[in-house]
Formats: structure tokens, C-alpha cells, sequence
């Protein structure tokens, strides 16, 4: 259950012909009164192909893991009708202000703070935790320490990894508003962009996923075990493009990965 929301930006950072840019905003939602509390605050991006945003994937999943002791926290970053660097400035900021939250409420210094992204949600988790520097845009003038907004560890659920290669038309065409700079396109790829000391990752993905692409998804594991990364990855024989959580199906992967990223985050 929702507690408490709010803004990303406040109008102070916008002038008046940009006020429309501060709707971004974070959800919180507690843990379950009655569950043991985690050390984890886990982030969550939904996923929309820069074109929405999936209230399924948000919510659901903040339901599931609140009831297990984790405080969840529901990014809505900003979509179409804007584009880059809009929504990464949203998962930065929203990083910023949640680690600051945590700092301000939790002494516990064992606390860590883990992304989970859904398709185009899991390209903002995997740039949070991959950028070494950013492709030239206004944000490196918000956040020069990066620090600011790494996680200690990231969740990608079927996730958009590339922009240059196999890449999803959709999400790119959305995120992008121009997709001629294929130097932006190569800076904005996550399995292009690794090295040593990245947080570990867990990846879920279904290997008839026709949007996600399971080359990309090899060059990534490819380059992680290259570097060093702790990466798990849980590959379903079925289940596509979107498949959430609460899935029903008799795949088993598909309704258990929940429990199975659980595990993993209480052994972090």
C-alpha cells in the first residue's frame, strides 16, 4: 500500500515556460507491519517504452516486495512528449533524493539501495549503475558526484539493454530525438559500457522475447564475466515480452522469479 509521495523536481528549478517538466515523482510504500524488516529499499522503474508508464509493474511489484519487509519506492520518470535526457535526469534525481531519505531515516548503515527495472525501466537501472560519465546534456551539471545515484545493487526485468544494436524501434524512437548520433546511441548502451566495478546484477528474461534481445542479452553476459560483474541471469524457455509478476502461467521461472530476486536480495 501506498504511503507517501513526492515531487522529483520542485518549480524552483524550472522557468515558468518549463513548469510541465516537474511532474515527476516517487512513491513509497512501506513495509508490511507485520513482516521482519529488510535492510533493502528497493527502486523500482516501470517499464513503457519511454511512451508510458506500466502502473502494473510499479505497483505489483511494490505490493509484493512491501509485504515482504522491503521499502519500495515507484519511480514515475517523465516520457513522451519528452525525451532524453529527461527521463535519466528523473532516475538520477529520484536516486539522489531517495539515498537522502534513507540517510535522514534509516542509521542503519547496512541499508542498501537496489534498482529494479522493466524493459525501458531496466535501461534507466542499467545506465544508473553502468555510466561512467554522461553523453553531453544538462544532467552532469545536476549531479557531478555519481555516487549520488549508484545503486548497490540492480534488478533488470526483461530489459532494454541496447540502443545500437538489435535494439527495440519503439523505445529508442521515444527516447531519442533524433536517432541519427549513433555515438549517443553507442553511449547510451549498457552492454556497451561496462567495467570493473559495477554493483552485482540480476537479470530475468524469457528467451522467446521478441523486444528484448537475447543477443544483446549474451553480449552483456559476455562483458560482465570479462569485468568481473556479479550477474545472475534466470532465463525462461517461454513467456515473451511482459510477462510481470503475479504471472499464472505453468512456466515455472515465470511466477516463482519473484521469490527466486527475494532470495537474492536477503543474501546481499
Amino acid at each position: 500500500m501506498k504511503n507517501k509521495s513526492f515531487r522529483l523536481w520542485d518549480d524552483e528549478y524550472w522557468s515558468s515556460s518549463q513548469r510541465s517538466r516537474s511532474k515527476g515523482r516517487v512513491d513509497i510504500f512501506y513495509p508490511d507491519e507485520k513482516a521482519m524488516k529488510s535492510q533493502i529499499h528497493l527502486v523500482i522503474f516501470p517499464g513503457g517504452g519511454y511512451g508510458t508508464i506500466s502502473l502494473e509493474e510499479g505497483i505489483k511489484t511494490a505490493n509484493f516486495f512491501s509485504n515482504q519487509g522491503i521499502y519500495c519506492y515507484v519511480v514515475y520518470y517523465r516520457v513522451l512528449p519528452e525525451f532524453y535526457p529527461a527521463p535519466l535526469m528523473d532516475a538520477c534525481r529520484a536516486m539522489f533524493l531517495i539515498k537522502q531519505f534513507v540517510l535522514d531515516n534509516f542509521e542503519n548503515e547496512r541499508s542498501k539501495i537496489v534498482t529494479l527495472g522493466y524493459s525501458a525501466g531496466g535501461h534507466l537501472s542499467g545506465l544508473l549503475s553502468v555510466l561512467k560519465k554522461f553523453p553531453d546534456s544538462p544532467i552532469g551539471n545536476y549531479f557531478l558526484n555519481y555516487d549520488s545515484f549508484r545503486p548497490d545493487a540492480f534488478i533488470l526485468i526483461y530489459p532494454i539493454l541496447s540502443m545500437i544494436k538489435e535494439y527495440h524501434m519503439t523505445s529508442l524512437k521515444n527516447f531519442l530525438t533524433s536517432i541519427d548520433d549513433l555515438d549517443l546511441r553507442n553511449s547510451l548502451s549498457i552492454e556497451k559500457n561496462l567495467h570493473s566495478g559495477i554493483a552485482p546484477c540480476f537479470i530475468v528474461q524469457a528467451i522467446d522475447d521478441r523486444v528484448s534481445s537475447l543477443k544483446v542479452l549474451n553480449k552483456f553476459i559476455k562483458e560482465a564475466k570479462k569485468y568481473n560483474i556479479n550477474s545472475t541471469v534466470l532465463l525462461s524457455s517461454h513467456g515473451g515480452h511482459g510477462f510481470n509478476i503475479g504471472d499464472t502461467s505453468k512456466e515455472f521461472l515465470l511466477h516463482e522469479w519473484p521469490k527466486i530476486v527475494l532470495n537474492w536480495l536477503n543474501s546481499l
